[in-house]
């Protein structure tokens, strides 16, 4: 099998299925189709714990590359909010009042986040923040910050501590 470059577009690669002397060869390629209508809605930005090498202009790029229709730049809200250690430790679920504090004590990072990524703001381009349900069933997002934002991303990473059970004993 001589091979397409994989470094290059439409980024092919091959899944090569062997039993005894029969061999089935499938190409594939990572970019889409040409009018292929594929949006990736949830991309992360360097101002997350969990992604700090994701850079929106390379996602960009490489959303490009790849035929995307369009992608969302989504950061978690818990993580623009608190520092490291207070968001790993589930602050923003078992606490809600901390992100009130964390804004009062000027700590929270939410102004730098808007006004870092409206640069990138474009037809191609969305911005949202992906939020979470507190302790009390409150979104970990201060009311004011909610409006804005081309989406706000549910997500389920944490559970309080001392939920109750969702079945009961027989």
């Amino acid at each position: 099998v001589v091979c397409a470059a994989s470094m290059e577009p439409p980024f092919p690669f091959y899944i090569v299925r062997a039993q005894g002397r029969e061999a089935r060869i499938e190409k594939h390629a990572l970019r889409l189709p040409e009018g292929a209508a594929a949006h990736d809605g949830h991309i992360h930005s360097h101002f997350g714990y969990c992604a700090e090498d994701v850079r929106p202009a390379s996602a960009i790029e490489r959303a490009r590359m790849l035929g995307l229709s369009g992608i969302t730049c989504v950061e978690h809200a818990g993580q623009i909010y608190l520092t490291r250690e207070e968001f790993w430790g589930t602050a923003h679920i078992e606490d809600p009042g901390i992100l009130r504090r964390a804004r009062a004590e000027g700590r929270d990072r939410m102004a730098a986040f808007r006004r870092e990524m409206a640069a990138y703001r474009s037809d191609f381009v969305r911005l949202g923040l992906e939020v979470e349900a507190d302790r009390t069933g409150g979104l970990t997002l201060l009311p004011e910050d909610a409006d804005g934002w081309d989406t706000l991303l549910g997500g389920i990473h944490w559970l309080p501590r001392d939920m109750p059970a969702a079945t009961q004993k027989q």
